[in-house]
């Protein structure tokens, strides 16, 4: 009897502070439209009242329901980052949909609605105006709005979607019974993401059959991100199935079978994987379950906790001698700047002024930051011309993008919510206990990873989802439920009103916004495929409607890229029309110019505009100057970088060609002005100078730049130093052996210079290499025939013959040879081969530079 009243008084004594802190809330409050609700209804929903209301409620949970149980393995076929956008426009239009249900109900019904006090809500407002004000002040509002392909966790519409979702959580799982429904759909959820990125890693790795390759695709794809993202998320929801089930929930059979197949699953896909950090995370957590589960049973710690012992034994030796069963799947590496430089950048970014400091440079724009402040030793390196969108992990990342109040905010908030979650669990009861354990795992693992991995935007909203059942099971335990009410009026009712009515016209812009930007992004998809398999009129088509659905500076400069080059192709035609072809030239510029005005701080959007012009020199009065401004500007957006420098001296050359063509053709016609050749000789002089400038700056910042070296040697056989011509091919070559481009060159050098036996060594190698390369097989065959070899000139120019049945100049070459003859017997048939060859000679330009306009991924 005694041992029982003293069991009774130490429950009374651990439960006293919650229910002293509730009726003192209920005695004193004075604004009476915020109620506790009745301590007879602890299972009150929101649902009740008015028909309206209560289908409204069903609605809106069944979308947080879709968007728990789709988000880690949806994924969009249609868009060009299948992976990372279609789980940003699930989230979207599903939460702006519950969003808008919620407003329904209440301003449409009237009703009340019960909610779970909102501890450090404060915090997570404040990282949404920074990221509201820092995304308005960046320079680059659309890329701070919706991120590179939806993937960056700190991007505007991440950070909208994350608050919207946990105010909807915190007023929809207070109910027990919905906060039980979600966990288990998100349960069904990863055990289905699991289930097949297993099958997909071991059905096209392991096998290697063709079936499974075809079925499942490449290794590394997987519907939730990386593999390593993937195996990180496996961490975190063994973590929190493990903590759920040893705290004693999941209390029915298929609830636990659930929980158990993550455990498993979870598990055996981190081993497949082998990512070091995930078995970490895991290692953590069991650590922090074992203290957990000491200090709540203590007699029974021995029985409860031995697997999660034997699971923090298991975890700890595969981070300590890196186990995994990696080597059964070919993963692709995953790169990315390292810890130094990572937090290099984000200080340099916070440092650069007042404002970077306090908001950051803005959401999104690290790339930015990256290319800005990237040191030039970098260079020398295969990643010289990558630009990260993040860092090492997302808390260097957030501080270049939002700086000091961005992570502080965040930080507190979470830290905040991580020891209320900690003590929660030591005071509530069995039931409460389970899963405050589970949401404290979940929420510690995230942490462990936003300093760790750069963690992606849905790997975020599972974080805060995590945070949302830690604080509605926390309100439950503790009494900390409030009801709003508009029975009776008072001032904060009215705020909470035109709030509500913020709320709902806000959630409507989000899902017109979305569904804008969701159908402009298939268009976009379907114009790129189109255009890639040359059917221009669909491929515009669909251009014009994605630039029209939405004002992206992507769509604009993929569709002046695509315009300029149609163009010039028709150019070629002489029955083309002029006015047609200028109208498609000015299109395109007022496209590349769109798509700097709408992001000046992406460097593709200069190089499209700048390449637009140069492609327009000698036929646009003024192109030079205006491709010449376009390329300084990547001078001042990436110091470190030598495109900038390639580029003008590429320019530079080509307006001293054209130039020199304009000389060349005045000199043959009588009464021509000599003062004005004089003139443009000088010009042209001046324009080789600063191509010899620019080239020479571009090899001091990257010296191993093989581009470089191609168009110096372009410079020396225009300048008629042939040698010196060769002397750069032969550098180049030995930076890129592989290069076909190159080694054409270099073979047709050596023809002009009659070295005719190391010519036709080079052309040899091009036709094994490639044996359809028409330019070639034509040098082979004039090599073949300078060295005595015309059998062998017969049969090559006999396969040149098949590939170009309609070429009169292949068919001159072809009789000369059957003949006996020279192959290049005939007036005028060797100036037509160096006009043909150099027509078709590819110019180095933008090597590596993404000029496309193509996005690219993490």
């Amino acid at each position: 009897m005694e041992k029982e009243i003293l069991e009774a008084l130490a429950t009374r004594t651990r439960r006293t502070p919650y229910t002293k802190r509730r009726s003192v809330t209920a005695e004193f409050s004075e604004d009476m439209a915020f109620q506790s609700p009745p301590p007879s209804s602890p299972r009150q929903t929101s649902g009740s009242g008015s028909v309206l209301g209560k289908w409204a409620t069903a609605l809106s949970r069944f979308t947080l329901y879709a968007l728990l149980f789709l988000s880690p393995f949806f994924f969009l076929p249609w868009v060009s980052n299948s992976v990372y956008l279609g789980k940003q426009f699930l989230a979207a239009c599903l939460l702006s949909l519950a969003a808008l249900l919620f407003t329904v109900k209440v301003l449409a019904g009237g009703e009340s609605f019960t909610y779970a006090k909102m501890s450090g809500g404060f915090l997570l407002f404040l990282l949404g105006v920074v990221s509201a004000v820092s995304a308005y002040l960046s320079g680059a509002r659309s890329l701070s709005f919706w991120g590179f392909g939806g993937s960056e966790p700190f991007a505007g519409i991440s950070i909208i979607l994350i608050m919207l979702f946990y105010f909807l959580s915190l007023i929809y799982f207070h109910d027990t019974r919905v906060r039980e429904k979600v966990v288990v759909l998100f349960g069904y959820g990863s055990l289905v993401l699991f289930l097949g990125s297993l099958v997909a890693i071991l059905g096209a790795g392991l096998f290697h059959l063709e079936f499974f390759v075809r079925l499942f695709g490449s290794a590394g794809w997987n519907p939730f991100g990386t593999p390593n993202a993937l195996a990180l998320f496996a961490a975190t929801v063994f973590s929190y199935a493990a903590g759920y089930l040893l705290m004693g929930g999941g209390r029915s059979g298929r609830e636990s079978t659930v929980w158990v197949l993550n455990v498993i699953l979870g598990t055996l896909l981190m081993l497949v994987i082998g990512f070091r950090l995930a078995y970490l995370v895991a290692a953590i957590s069991m650590v922090v379950l074992l203290g957990l589960s000491f200090a709540r049973f203590r007699g029974e710690f021995v029985r409860r906790s031995n697997l999660v012992l034997l699971g923090t034994v298991f975890f700890l030796a595969l981070f300590l001698f890196k186990i995994s069963l990696a080597s059964l799947v070919a993963f692709p590496a995953e790169v990315g700047p390292n810890v130094r430089l990572s937090f290099q950048i984000g200080v340099s970014s916070m440092t650069e002024s007042v404002k970077n400091l306090i908001i950051g440079s803005g959401p999104s724009t690290f790339a930015y930051d990256y290319a800005r402040y990237r040191p030039e030793e970098l260079n020398q390196t295969a990643l010289w011309n990558v630009r990260f969108t993040s860092g090492y992990a997302a808390l260097p990342t957030l501080m270049a993008e939002l700086g000091f109040l961005g992570v502080l905010s965040l930080a507190i908030f979470l830290v905040f919510q991580g020891v209320r979650f900690l003590k929660g669990v030591l005071a509530a009861d069995d039931k409460g206990a389970a899963s405050i354990t589970a949401a404290f795992l979940g929420t510690l693992a995230g942490i462990v990873s936003l300093g760790a991995y750069p963690i992606s935007f849905v790997s975020f909203l599972y974080l805060m989802f995590f945070v949302a059942l830690g604080v509605t099971s926390l309100a439950r335990a503790q009494g900390l439920e409030r009801t709003f009410s508009f029975a009776i009026l008072s001032h904060k009712a009215l705020l909470v009103s035109l709030a509500i009515i913020c709320l709902f016209l806000g959630s409507l812009f989000l899902l017109l916004t979305t569904t804008r930007h969701l159908v402009a992004e298939v268009y976009y998809s379907s114009a790129v495929r189109a255009y890639l398999k040359q059917d221009t009129d669909k491929g515009f088509d669909r251009f014009n409607k994605a630039v029209q659905w939405y004002n992206d500076d992507e769509y604009s400069r993929t569709y002046a890229v695509a315009l300029t080059e149609t163009t010039l192709n028709q150019s070629q035609d002489e029955k083309a029309d002029p006015a047609l072809l200028q109208a498609g030239f000015q299109n395109a510029i007022g496209l590349a110019q769109r798509a700097t005005v709408i992001n000046p701080k992406d460097r593709e959007n200069w190089l499209v505009l700048g390449s637009v012009y140069e492609r327009l020199i000698g036929v646009m009065s003024g192109a030079e100057t205006a491709a010449q401004d376009a390329y300084r500007k990547i001078e001042e957006l990436e110091p470190a970088s030598p495109l900038s420098h390639l580029a003008l001296g590429r320019v530079s050359l080509t307006a001293a060609k054209a130039i020199q063509g304009a000389i060349t053709s005045a000199q043959g016609r009588q009464g021509t002005d000599q003062k004005a050749i004089g003139e443009a000789t000088k010009r042209k002089d001046a324009l080789v100078a600063q191509a010899r400038e620019e080239l020479q700056k571009a090899q001091e910042k990257k010296p191993n730049f093989e581009a470089v070296y191609l168009l110096w040697a372009q410079l020396e056989e225009f300048l008629g130093d042939k040698q010196k011509a060769l002397e750069k091919i032969i550098e180049a070559r030995k930076l890129n052996a592989p290069n076909l481009d190159s080694l054409f060159t270099l073979g047709r050098l050596y023809y002009e210079t009659a070295q005719y036996e190391n010519a036709r060594a080079a052309f040899e190698n091009i036709v094994k290499a490639s044996p359809e390369h028409r330019n070639g097989l034509l040098y082979l065959t004039l090599a073949y025939d300078k060295t005595g070899m015309k059998n062998k000139g017969i049969e090559t120019i006999r396969k040149l013959a098949v590939l170009e049945p309609e070429n009169t100049l292949v068919k001159e070459i072809q009789r000369n040879l059957e003949a006996g003859r020279d192959a290049l017997s005939g007036a005028g048939l060797e100036s037509s081969v160096t006009q043909t060859e150099k027509e078709g000679e590819p110019i180095p330009s933008e090597q590596g530079s993404g000029v496309t306009g193509v996005r690219k991924e993490k």
